[in-house]
């Protein structure tokens, strides 16, 4: 049931519409002259009814209000110029127009059908802006002659020279008109200011004429109930489908040129009302409501619509509740209103509308654009670089629709945004570089080891990439390798970790920096690049059944970009890693390789080269010995589990050890180092009581000495000395532990 909130709810909406409409309607046809005023109001007022009562009815935010929008009301006025210069009837223009209102419907539903309305948001802020300041001066240009009651022809030159004269009634009209809808803007909110002005200028001009003789002006003309669909009645009846299709480009440039601003005016209208009022809209079938709609409109002969949001929060505003009633309440109210208004709306001078439109687009000019210049040149802010790029697009798209068309100004900003944003992203991208002297691998190395990975470590470099490689930032890539390569380098580690995209260039780049590898004697790894696991399907497969789920995964487009692309022809699949530490973890084994350090198979290797014995002769180590058990471990067998209790410490003397974290919120673990022969874990259970921090497990057939935290404690009491000589050991230890953590932390943060 209608409650009395609703009706004032739709009551708002439909006055807040109607002299927006008004406006509009004057735009779409000023190119054919005041004569056509009448037409334009008819596809105007009935866009605003049947598109708004439609789109209400079916829209998936009940908050949602639509109908037409200055921006494609401009791009219509656009298409009609286009036509009359080059000689087109005015009937063929409109048809041509009216055709492109057919096509940008059919361009919205089929996006909405391919699911990729969320990209209209993505249309650049400053081409909108651009757009809307231009159309604003377009509008305002094109409005001057008749609030002047100036003739169109040769206006400007003509008033600068003084050929013509100002009309200072007409002048006093639309300027009385444009002072108030302009400057009640900010103090009236419940009406319209643009209705108060109208109204105040058509009062003007009624008293100027019963009072004080003053001469008439045109008014607007009636429009018959009886014949909505006004602007059919035009349309060639026989037209020339010949001329027609010769042109019909002027018909494409309006269906991609509405289709995109209608899609971006409804897309952030309803991304704004669902933050605004916590609703939750489906974008996609949004569109196609809008499209079919707007397919409607072209056919009937109506101006094509799209979400608005001001109208919208106008509506929301008087009824939160219900609002999809309030809504198609607004259309048939908006109706309702014409119906009983159209004699007053026959009898509005057109001196009124022009100057309520004139003020309507000053209200439309986008303020921050003039902002963003007065900061520029006033210096009010520090790093005025940060507004170059915006306000210059803005001002190409501005120029670029006064000189030449509005549909040419979407194109040449889009070109000009994509081509900026590509010089932006062209920068190196190569983040960092670090050498190996400064990060090592999680594997615990014996601090000979360590001390010659300090000296020698320069030798294995790894390149952190960042962003997008492609054809813009590849050649810096290749610069950086032949830089590297001059150090004399032995090994190379490309981190791809925080790559976001690589295309056909950028592999043809991966697979140049092997070439320029391999020419040097340089081995080339690649790290943390996801495997695309659907080509691998069948090795998956034996670890569990994973056909179920193999059409839900996320394709790794960068993998497939590369594998595409012949990458792995040149990159075997073994010089892969997961991560950037097993790659150099690998590296720092084949440079110790290199440099004469066998691996430490043997227990007398594992004593001598370890930190925990280091100062305990051999007979102190037969005593220590015999506090201990020997522990054999199989690969992937668990030492200890996170969380555990902590009893006893290990001392690895043959394979391999995984220490791994478990991460919150998921059954996964990361592994954090690798324990090698020779290495001490579980000391902190030496010390206190807690439990363990972490998780071990053997990653090889391995063997330990296994110590108790009372044989410890045992051991202490009866040869001090070497307690004391363990606790001096495990004290170094620890803090050579940390002092490798803060390392790699600070390398992280950078």
């Amino acid at each position: 049931m209608i409650s009395s909130k609703d009706l004032s709810a739709s009551l708002v909406g439909a006055l807040a519409t109607l002299p927006q409409v008004i406006a509009y309607g004057l735009i779409a046809f000023s190119p054919l002259g005041t004569d056509w005023v009448i037409y334009g109001l008819t596809a105007s007022l009935g866009s605003a009814i049947l598109f708004g009562l439609l789109t209400a009815s079916l829209s998936t935010n009940p908050s949602l209000l639509s109908g037409p929008r200055a921006m494609t009301a401009l791009v219509i006025a656009g298409s009609i110029q286009a036509g009359l210069n080059i000689g087109l009837s005015p009937e063929l223009t409109v048809l041509m127009s009216f055709s492109g209102i057919v096509i940008a419907g059919f361009f919205q539903y089929l996006a909405g059908i391919l699911k990729v309305g969320h990209l209209a948001s993505y249309l650049p802020v400053p081409v909108l802006g651009g757009f809307v300041t231009a159309s604003a001066f377009l509008v305002i240009f094109k409005s001057l002659p008749i609030a002047l009651n100036l003739p169109q022809e040769n206006f400007p030159s003509s008033l600068f020279s003084g050929e013509q004269n100002i009309d200072t009634w007409a002048l006093l009209v639309s300027g009385i008109t444009l002072i108030i809808a302009f400057s009640l803007e900010v103090l009236i909110r419940a009406i319209p200011s643009a209705l108060i002005g109208i109204i105040t200028g058509t009062a003007v001009y009624y008293i100027g004429l019963d009072y004080f003789d003053m001469p008439e002006g045109q008014l607007i003309q009636q429009i018959e109930t009886s014949n909505w669909l006004l602007v059919m009645s035009i349309f060639p009846a026989e037209p020339d489908w010949h001329l027609f299709i010769n042109n019909i480009g002027i018909a494409f440039s309006v269906g991609v040129s509405v289709s995109l601003l209608a899609a971006f005016d409804t897309v952030l209208s309803l991304i704004a009302l669902d933050k605004q009022i916590g609703t939750s809209s489906n974008l996609n079938k949004e569109l196609k409501h809008h499209g079919l709609t707007n397919m409607l409109m072209g056919v009937v002969g109506f101006l094509p619509g799209s979400g608005t949001m001001n109208r919208s929060m106008a509506v929301y505003q008087s009824r939160p509740n219900s609002n999809r009633l309030a809504n198609i309440g607004s259309s048939l109210m908006l109706f309702l209103l014409v119906i009983v208004l159209l004699p007053m709306l026959g009898g509005l001078p057109l001196w009124a509308a022009i100057g309520m439109l004139i003020a309507i687009s000053f209200q439309a000019i986008d303020r921050s654009f003039f902002e963003k210049i007065l900061s520029i040149i006033g210096k009010k802010i520090p790093f005025r670089q940060v507004l170059i790029g915006d306000v210059f697009v803005e001002l190409v798209v501005i120029t670029t629709a006064l000189v030449f068309s509005l549909n040419a100004a979407i194109g040449v900003g889009i070109f000009i945004s994509v081509l900026m944003f590509a010089i932006g992203t062209g920068r190196s991208p190569v983040r960092r570089i670090i050498l190996g002297s400064r990060l090592y691998s999680k594997i615990q190395r014996p601090a000979e080891e360590l001390e010659f990975l300090e000296q020698h470590g320069s030798k294995i470099a790894v390149f952190e990439l960042q962003g997008a490689l492609f054809f813009g930032s590849s050649v810096e890539l290749l610069t950086e390798t032949k830089k590297i390569i001059r150090q004399n380098i032995q090994f190379l580690i490309m981190d791809l970790r925080k790559l976001s995209s690589v295309d056909s260039s950028g592999a043809s780049t991966i697979i140049a920096v092997k070439k320029l590898c391999s020419d040097n004697n340089i081995q080339l790894f690649l790290s943390c690049l996801e495997v695309e696991r659907r080509l691998f399907q069948e090795k998956l497969d034996l670890q569990g059944n994973h056909d179920r789920r193999k059409s839900k995964l996320t394709p790794r487009w960068i993998w497939l970009n590369m594998h595409a692309n012949r990458v792995f022809e040149y990159i075997e699949l073994e010089s892969i890693y997961d991560d950037t530490y097993s790659a150099l973890a690998h590296c720092e084994e084949l440079l110790l390789k290199h440099s004469g350090f066998k691996a430490k198979d043997s227990l007398r290797r594992s004593i001598d080269s370890s930190n925990l014995l280091n100062g305990l002769n051999d007979e102190e180590v037969r005593r220590l010995s015999r506090f201990t058990e020997i522990r054999k471990f199989r690969a992937d067998e668990n030492v200890f589990l996170q969380d555990s209790n902590g009893d006893s410490a290990y001392f690895l003397v043959k394979g391999k050890m995984d220490v791994l974290l478990e991460i919150p919120g998921s059954s996964r673990k990361r592994r954090i180092t690798t324990l090698i022969a020779g290495n001490l874990f579980g000391e902190m259970s030496l010390l206190d009581h807690q439990s363990r921090s972490a998780s071990v497990k053997a990653a090889t057939d391995a063997m330990c000495f296994k110590i108790s935290k009372d044989n410890f404690d045992q051991l202490r009491k009866s040869h001090p000395e070497i307690g004391f000589k363990l606790m001096k050991n495990l004290n170094q230890i620890l803090s050579n532990r940390l002092r490798q953590a803060s390392n790699v932390i600070a390398e992280l943060e950078q």
